[in-house]
């Protein structure tokens, strides 16, 4: 009789299981969680049903995550805790494979330090053949676990869970990182989460990417409200953020030392710079020297800005972007040292001769195009002066003055299309010509290429092609720079020369005082 009662007991026990995983597929989970509990009151040993029954919470948890509503709050609270002891529940009453030790993979032994005992444990695992390794449902388990103390915000356990693990492998530098982003993100603890980024780079000095982590977290406050429109962060003083932009600069130049190649410390630098930049105050044109100074620092820190990025684009192998060159001077000094030139991609605008437009093989066009020159000034005849320039807008009998136009040919190569194997190349000839009567629509039309000289005809060499980008030219040439460090020295001394005249006039006024 009893036994015949135990049996009934356990197929009422499934049958409310089988009604809460129906409940559980439609999405109805405190519901199911009623049928898991009237379940195990039944049954209380039930193992699997506390792996639904938690599956079921934890849907719950995960979905109020994002709530900030107080009721909301609460009863996250509640299934959460229902998720966590279902889950040690199923745990603790599973089966578990025989032999297997619960130790972080950073824990085990390397096979070169195992000795006699890794010999043994290599010999067992032959024999075990194709039976797999390890305990997956625990992987399970620790997952959903971290998930649901994650999605309710547990700090603490959180904390605990990650410091163990750190204990156990202290030179996984990865669980630094999920230290701190648990303090700031979970926890609201942005300054034990900071201590976290500093001890990384205490434990891990040769790291790169630590200091990295850190001069990232660093420049932070230097990020502007995006509604204001301004490039920096208004609420703090320049001083202040010259003062961030520096820490930055130099924790990403440590990382660099560290790693050359390493592109991401040149991209942030390069901001860092920029920032620099924006922090500098003063007249334009400059009162004093010291306007003049932070001018040039301006200037600088902007050209340091296009050194780091200079840097990621020499990493990335992207090519610099081609130049516009003052044409009243390009010609000129092409005819000077076409040499020069040979390497060097330049821009050119122009307006489409006509009856120049001709192709001259397959995907290759010549189009003429006349580009306006101012003429050079005239020069006078040895020992003489030059003549005066014609007033501005002047010409002979008050006209004015005549346009150069000089004649240049472009010599065009098309992208010819790529033949599928087996199969003829597309025929892209309707869209070459779309795109060359186009150009002979327009009145004035940019040609990037190289220049080069075939007779006494300029000849630009330019081909299409997919733009991938390009590197930007420098924000002041070389000589620009080397002047500028010239005057940065002599602002120096006639500050300094201002300063102690200032400070022997005070002398001079205390002189003789009382007397």
């Amino acid at each position: 009789m009893a036994l015949g009662l135990t049996a009934c007991t356990k197929i009422q026990s499934r049958d409310l299981i089988r009604e809460g995983n129906t409940l559980y597929k439609n999405g109805q989970f405190v519901e199911a969680i009623e049928k898991y509990d009237a379940s195990l009151e039944l049954e209380p040993g039930g193992i699997t049903v506390q792996w639904n029954r938690a599956m079921a919470a934890e849907s719950i948890v995960l979905a109020l995550k994002d709530s900030t509503d107080e009721a909301d709050l609460a009863r996250r609270k509640e299934y959460a805790t229902v998720a966590l002891e279902a889950l040690s529940a199923w745990n603790d009453g599973r089966d578990k494979p025989a032999g297997f030790e619960d130790v972080p993979a950073c824990s085990a032994p390397k096979a070169d330090e195992e000795g006699e005992e890794g010999e043994e444990a290599a010999e067992a695992d032959a024999e075990e053949g194709e039976e797999a390794k390890g305990d997956p449902e625990l992987e399970a388990y620790k997952g959903h676990r971290l998930a649901i103390l994650g999605a309710d915000a547990r700090c603490d356990d959180l904390i605990e869970h990650w410091r163990q693990m750190h204990m156990a492998c202290p030179q996984n530098e990865d669980l630094y990182m999920t230290i701190a982003q648990t303090f700031e993100d979970i926890c609201g603890m942005p300054d034990k989460a900071d201590e976290w980024y500093v001890k990384r780079t205490e434990d891990f000095p040769e790291s790169s990417k630590a200091w990295y982590s850190l001069a990232t977290r660093r420049f932070g406050p230097l990020f502007p409200d995006v509604d204001s429109g301004l490039p920096f962060n208004s609420t703090l003083d320049a001083s202040r953020r010259m003062e961030i932009a520096d820490e930055v600069i130099k924790l990403l130049t440590t990382a660099t030392e560290i790693e050359p190649k390493y592109r991401d410390p040149y991209v942030w630098r390069s901001m860092a710079y920029t920032q620099k930049s924006l922090a500098r105050e003063y007249l334009d044109p400059p009162d004093t020297p010291d306007d003049a100074i932070e001018a040039i620092m301006a200037r600088r820190d902007s050209m340091m800005a296009w050194k780091e990025t200079k840097a990621v684009c020499d990493i990335d192998k992207i090519p610099d972007c081609p130049i516009e060159p003052e044409v009243t001077e390009l010609f000129t000094d092409f005819d000077a040292n076409p040499d020069a030139w040979k390497e060097q991609e330049i821009s050119l605008w122009g307006h489409v001769v006509d009856e120049t437009v001709k192709q001259i093989e397959s995907h290759v066009w010549e189009i003429g195009i006349e580009i306006e020159v101012t003429p050079p000034p005239a020069e006078g005849e040895e020992g003489a002066e030059a003549p005066p320039p014609a007033p501005e807008g002047e010409g002979e009998e008050g006209e004015a003055p005549a346009k150069t136009m000089q004649m240049v040919t472009v010599r065009y190569t098309f992208l010819k299309p790529v033949a599928v194997e087996g199969e003829e190349a597309p025929d892209n000839s309707e869209e070459v010509q779309a795109q060359v009567d186009l150009w002979q629509r327009q009145k004035s039309t940019n040609y990037t290429g190289f220049l080069t000289k075939e007779g006494d005809t300029y000849v630009l060499l330019s081909k299409q092609k997919q733009f991938l980008g390009c590197c930007p030219p420098a924000p002041i040439t070389a000589e620009e720079e080397t002047a500028d460090e010239a005057r940065l020295k002599e602002l120096y001394e006639q500050k300094k020369a201002e300063e102690e005249a200032a400070e022997a006039g005070k002398g001079k006024g205390k002189k003789g005082k009382g007397r």
